[in-house]
């Protein structure tokens, strides 16, 4: 149902005034409030259904990418052009049906197609929940011609996206591995000999060393003390157990303690 704008609300509210003009002046005025009014409804009607015949002139393509990432904001972009039966310039608002469980920023978006051009713009959401999501539509407002109606349409624009964990700490960590600057996330590396039972190396015997790493094989043909040197095994299996009760779902900022759990424990994983 068309929804009357701020133009038609001032031809009102002008209409009205001569009328309250009216019953002080007399009959003077009585002519020209009533030609007034009858122009005012014969525009008003021609306006609205002008505005109708807009309907279906637009096309509309959300462009989205396939998985997003939960904590994120991620601009959502749409395209919007004229179709071949259209011959004038449509301007309105576009409200975008996103999932309830987002948050977004600079909703609604305000658009003017040209015939044979296209055009582009984009708002903001912030993704705060894991899962499976759907974008229902878009919701148009469009500007009759002579701006006193606006009259709505909806478009089925679905589309589908998948939000998954946090990657960008990982792409973060994998940045600085590649500048050799882990040292700024308090990484550093250095051998452990010693500890382990995985054999690195024969060497000299020193005084610290312990019976059981001599090699007295190695020894009686160096007719000297040989010693056996260690270090800690490699390609061990890592475990995480992570705690999926109720109280993880407490929220700490926008993401549940479960998010920012599963967040830090992908990075660690990677990192192990």
């Amino acid at each position: 149902m068309p929804v009357p704008h701020r133009n038609l609300l001032i031809m009102a509210c002008a209409w009205l005034v001569l009328g309250i003009a009216v019953l002080f002046a007399g009959k003077v005025l009585v002519p020209w409030w009533q030609g007034y009014g009858l122009v005012g409804f014969a525009v008003a009607a021609a306006d609205v259904f002008a505005g109708r015949r807009q309907r279906g002139m637009l096309e509309v393509a959300r462009e989205l990418p396939q998985a997003l990432a939960v904590g994120a904001r991620q601009e959502i972009g749409f395209r919007i052009s004229c179709r071949e039966n259209c011959d004038r310039r449509i301007s309105g608002w576009l409200y975008d049906r996103h999932p309830p469980e987002f948050r977004a920023e600079g909703l609604p978006l305000t658009f003017e197609a040209t015939p044979g051009r296209w055009l582009r713009t984009t708002y903001r959401l912030h993704i705060r929940e894991r899962g499976w999501y759907r974008f229902e539509g878009v919701d148009l407002r469009l500007r009759s011609p002579f701006g006193l109606w606006l009259i709505p349409e909806k478009l089925a624009v679905r589309s589908e996206v998948r939000v998954y964990p946090d990657f960008t700490t990982i792409a973060h960590y994998t940045l600085l591995a590649t500048d050799n600057r882990l040292s700024q996330i308090g990484l550093l590396r250095h051998p452990r000999r010693g500890l382990g039972l995985e054999f690195h190396q024969l060497r000299d015997y020193r005084q610290d060393d312990m019976l059981r790493q001599i090699d007295w094989k190695a020894s009686a043909r160096a007719h000297r003390l040989i010693s056996r040197e260690y270090q800690d095994e490699r390609d061990q299996q890592v475990v995480f157990l992570m705690d999926c009760g109720e109280r993880m779902r407490a929220k700490d900022d926008d993401l549940s303690h479960f998010d920012h759990t599963l967040n830090a424990l992908l990075l660690l994983g990677y990192v192990a």
